[in-house]
């Protein structure tokens, strides 16, 4: 059971035995247990929430995937299409990292100043023939509000990609 948090005051840990996190607060009695939590951001926002400290939500992406065959381009489908993780938590600063390393030269889904989400356009597969492209999108309403300032953090704009082209 490893603390993971920097306050004297809060503990905060994943237990092994039940298989998830716990928040530990400590009062003049000694430490008492607070809660239990199954995901890491649930265990943060709970003891912010009883020290009264005032909780962000964290910044959602998602990074998706399609594979486009022969086949399945004449039928107008995707053969696969899926998660490559969903949900993942993201500072701004990671999101921008991201942007700026994985994304730079990606198409955005729409013209406008700030697209809906990014896509890296894929090479065919020489064996098989298939096409798989990979997309970038903000999944809650904070990812959302704050996705147009890390493309313009990062250097992208839908109107820098149209010249691009």
């Amino acid at each position: 059971m490893k603390n993971m948090n920097a306050r004297e005051d809060v503990n905060i840990f994943f237990d092994d035995s039940s298989a998830s996190y716990v928040v530990e607060l400590r009062s003049v009695a000694g430490w008492i247990r607070h809660t239990t939590c199954g995901h890491i951001v649930d265990a943060h926002r709970s003891a912010a929430l009883a020290l009264g400290v005032p909780w962000i939500d964290p910044m959602f992406i998602n990074q998706t995937f399609t594979v486009v065959t022969d086949e399945s381009a004449r039928l107008g489908e995707y053969s696969e299409q899926g998660y490559e993780w969903e949900n993942s938590e993201h500072t701004f600063r990671e999101l921008v990292e991201r942007l700026k390393s994985d994304y730079l030269h990606a198409d955005p889904s729409d013209q406008t100043s700030a697209p809906g989400w990014l896509t890296i356009p894929g090479e065919r597969d020489m064996i098989d023939g298939s096409v798989r492209e990979v997309s970038l999108h903000p999944s809650n309403e904070r990812a959302k509000r704050w996705w147009p300032r890390a493309l313009a953090a990062a250097g992208i704009s839908a109107r820098q990609q149209a010249q691009r082209a």
